[in-house]
């Protein structure tokens, strides 16, 4: 990741956090998960947040159409509103992203693993495209791992 020119800010509990451009987006913030010494199973890319509705979902798009070109169709989409009617503006879109009534989620799979594609908000009501990578064979070492602790 520091080869793609993402600067290294700190590592806390196997888990290195990272800042950098991603994907043509400056900003961005990436958190590699690590198991044991060097074995990544999880990589979280949070891009910058966005104020408007209009710039969130393109930037969903955008990156949604990347992965697409990369990867192949998605294995499954879900992009809804929730509650009783469909929101009319782009200040009630980014109400619904910010109280839990937007689920826009893209999956694909992968021969070496999963890639998830969503917009969430944090708990300062922030909104922001989130793009996690699961590497199958090193998840499934952490699982093992899990399972014999048990």
């Amino acid at each position: 990741m520091k080869q793609k020119g993402l600067s290294h800010l700190a590592t806390q509990d196997g888990i290195a956090l990272m800042e950098g451009n991603f994907a043509g987006y400056k900003e961005c913030t990436v958190f590699v998960s690590q198991y044991e010494s060097e074995i990544v199973n999880r990589v979280a890319v949070i891009f910058p947040k966005n104020d408007t509705w209009s710039g969130l979902y393109s930037d969903y798009i955008t990156i949604k159409n990347l992965l697409t070109q990369k990867y192949g169709e998605p294995a499954d989409v879900i992009e809804e509103f929730q509650g009783y009617s469909n929101p009319s503006d782009d200040n009630e879109r980014m109400f619904r992203v910010k109280f839990d009534q937007c689920k826009c989620i893209c999956t694909f799979v992968t021969e070496k693993g999963g890639i998830e594609l969503k917009i969430v908000h944090d708990d300062s009501l922030n909104c922001f495209i989130s793009l996690l990578y699961i590497d199958a064979a090193n998840e499934s070492k952490v699982q093992s791992s899990a399972i014999e602790d048990l």
